[in-house]
């Protein structure tokens, strides 16, 4: 149907010859399309409903498919006829059709308000988790996205590294992203506790990595060394280059951890810090239902030989500045939902609401702006525009607002009362007051070129 109602009403808009170019282009699609399978499609459906199972092709589903469907054109022999039917199916692609729908309003001013918000999230240093255990890495390299090739490519959804990183979110664990490239840098591993480890997938680029790795155990640090690496082992490499004869790197690393090269499954007490060595491979652990429990058991023991604590739950809450980001997890051990304690807008409402005490259910995201940390003289709280010369005069308050055209801009104030009048310089302007915040809500049309927003109290 998406194809057919496209042709209609080419038959009425383009030439005979366009039309027939484009029906052959579109014959050519179905048939590519439907010599790939029903797996193979649904591999690729992009942001296609996978649970539709129809033959025909769908919107969401064309992104993915052009482009085999280019390459299929690339080898044949008439390119200038090759280069019609791409044209015939570009046309379609970027032309609008009864199909599709404009973006809702509310949302396009939801997206604009989220987008300043991030904007102005600056606020360094003054970061803090409410909820969410800190201290905990994951280690990740550049090399993580190499091993795509011959002899035998990593896993394409990249599990064994979601296998270690996933079960430690879902329990509320806030963990960083550990860069491998950047452990020798100074003070680069001082604020880590624990740290996952697997050259399942990617490999460490220098051995001086290494020695700064063994170097941080020996002096307190704990290290979950999962997996037993991949057939990328055997590649020339430094661990096996220049006088080293390492089948892998990880054994270099346990050598220096005074493990020897290939230390059987267990728990290692390294000078002051811990080693637990579990031969599973975090791909496989991401596969399997009971994967998620094997990584909390060595992240639990390595925190009860180190003596820390470890605070699961089901939520992950973060502070920067007044801005306050939380998740609730949905496949947490933990029941008790989590309830920030406070007035805050919300900043995933296209009406900037205002909220009390908000509860972080499983499964619900949240982007709040936190009213205690806001100025008491009158201020822009949140806006879905960019705003330029705010300016307060006692409790009156003057801004340009910019947005994009044909959207509405939702502005949410502080004024320490009741504003009196509130203009415009172009359109018109819908407020309200709301006493209990000190707040006051504008509605106003987005203009590219800037609207001038006058507030007197």
């Amino acid at each position: 149907p998406l194809l057919e109602a496209y042709l209609e009403r080419l038959a009425k808009e383009a030439s005979e010859e366009q039309l027939a170019t484009t029906q052959r282009a579109f014959g050519q699609l179905l048939e590519f399309y439907r010599e790939r399978g029903a797996e193979s499609r649904k591999e690729t459906l992009g942001f296609a409903d996978l649970g539709d199972t129809s033959e025909e092709v769908r919107f969401g589903d064309l992104w993915s498919v052009l482009h085999g469907f280019y390459k299929l054109l690339a080898d044949w022999e008439d390119q200038e006829d090759a280069q019609r039917l791409r044209d015939a199916v570009a046309r379609f692609y970027h032309n609008p059709t009864d199909q599709r729908s404009a973006i809702p309003e509310s949302y396009a001013t939801e997206l604009q308000v989220v987008f300043n918000a991030l904007a102005d999230m600056h606020w360094p240093g003054d970061t803090q988790w409410l909820h969410g255990q800190s201290g905990v890495g994951v280690a990740i390299a550049d090399s993580l996205m190499f091993q795509r090739g011959e002899p035998e490519p990593s896993d394409a959804d990249m599990s064994s590294l979601y296998g270690l990183a996933m079960p430690l979110i879902k329990f509320g664990t806030a963990l960083t992203m550990v860069q491998l490239e950047r452990a020798q840098d100074p003070g680069y591993l001082d604020d880590l506790q624990v740290l996952l480890l697997t050259y399942e997938g990617q490999k460490p680029p220098k051995a001086g990595i290494h020695e700064r790795l063994a170097e941080w155990v020996h002096q307190g640090g704990a290290l979950i060394l999962f997996g037993t690496g991949d057939a990328y082992d055997a590649v020339r490499e430094w661990w096996n280059q220049e006088g080293m004869d390492f089948a892998r790197p990880q054994e270099h690393l346990t050598e220096l951890l005074d493990l020897g090269r290939s230390p059987a499954d267990g728990v290692f007490t390294c000078g002051k810090g811990v080693v637990i060595v579990d031969s599973a491979s975090p791909a496989q652990l991401a596969h399997h239902g009971e994967g998620a429990d094997r990584v909390m058991v060595q992240l639990r023991e390595a925190h009860r030989q180190r003596q820390l604590s470890l605070a699961e739950g089901n939520a992950l809450v973060l502070r920067r500045g007044p801005y306050v980001v939380a998740a609730g997890m949905d496949e947490s051990s933990q029941e008790e939902s989590v309830v920030l304690e406070g007035t805050f807008v919300n900043l995933y409402d296209a009406e900037l609401g205002v909220c009390e005490s908000p509860t972080i259910v499983p499964d619900s995201r949240w982007l709040l702006y936190d009213l205690s940390r806001c100025p008491e003289h009158p201020w822009v709280i949140a806006s879905a525009g960019k705003v330029r010369e705010e300016e307060a005069h006692g409790s009156s308050l003057s801004f340009v607002i910019e947005g994009m055209a044909e959207t509405t801009c939702s502005v949410r104030v502080r004024v320490p009362v009741e504003p009196a009048e509130v203009t415009v310089s172009e359109g018109t302007v819908e407020w309200a007051w709301d006493g209990a915040s000190r707040t006051a809500l504008l509605r106003l049309p987005n203009r590219p070129e800037g609207t001038r927003v006058e507030i007197r109290s």
